[in-house]
């Protein structure tokens, strides 16, 4: 059985929330040719980044995203990141040539995350390969008129006939309803900003009780409650 875990996701506000991340146990950083500008701006260069996201945390596997023409190109851009650090995997486009790449990556022992991926047969491919984890698009696929949830779903009941296959990393969660239905359909990890880990953990209900007990602890003197604690044992 894989173990769920917790990815960040690469923005603006990484920097004031990877503690929290890192509190909770997240394993991975996780980037987007978006949120790299939206981090950096431009005139950056991929190896410039890459160092910059090593250098927030001295555990977490820093997976970049690459880009290119073809799967040389592709290759090309990513070895420029990887020969950093061996803690930097890379998020490498579902397309032909992508895959390409991602099986050459694979061979030379480097964590890889098909990204862009929206359809079950892609799904299959990433596992006919041997990788990481495939990164399903959820809000954008389902704006897109897409079932990602199902997509999701088929490919939890391909790879459960198997021993080993890639871990099921749900992307593009952007409410927390995107984060639950993506878990119920069977994604065994999320790739999430802060504010929906907040949510995650956050309820009304929790709040209200939470409330109640401060309010009763308030009324107790410390020796009180260890006489309270004594009569309820």
């Amino acid at each position: 059985m894989k173990q769920t875990r917790i990815y960040a996701v690469a923005g603006k506000d990484l920097k004031e929330n990877i503690s929290s991340f890192k509190a909770l146990g997240a394993v991975g950083i996780l980037t987007n040719v978006e949120l790299l500008l939206e981090m950096f701006g431009s005139g950056v260069s991929l190896e410039e980044m890459t160092r910059f996201l090593l250098s927030m945390d001295d555990e977490m596997t820093v997976f970049m995203s690459t880009f290119g023409s073809d799967a040389n190109e592709i290759l090309e851009h990513a070895h420029a990141c990887t020969r950093l650090s061996d803690r930097v995997g890379m998020k490498v486009e579902s397309s032909p040539e992508g895959f390409k790449a991602m099986r050459q990556l694979k061979e030379e022992g480097i964590k890889v995350i098909a990204t862009t991926l929206f359809t079950y047969e892609q799904a299959y491919m990433a596992h006919a390969i041997d990788i990481y984890a495939i990164s399903p698009f959820v809000a954008r696929g389902n704006a897109n008129n897409l079932n990602m949830y199902e997509m999701i779903q088929k490919t939890r009941e391909l790879y459960d006939r198997y021993e080993y296959a890639p871990e099921i990393l749900a992307a593009s969660i952007r409410t927390l309803d995107d984060a639950k239905n993506a878990i119920l359909a069977g994604a065994d990890s999320l790739a999430v900003s802060y504010s929906i880990l907040e949510k995650m953990m956050s309820s009304s209900y929790s709040d209200a009780v939470n409330a109640s007990w401060d309010e009763t602890i308030k009324r107790f003197k410390d020796n009180d409650i260890n006489d309270y604690i004594a009569k309820e044992e």
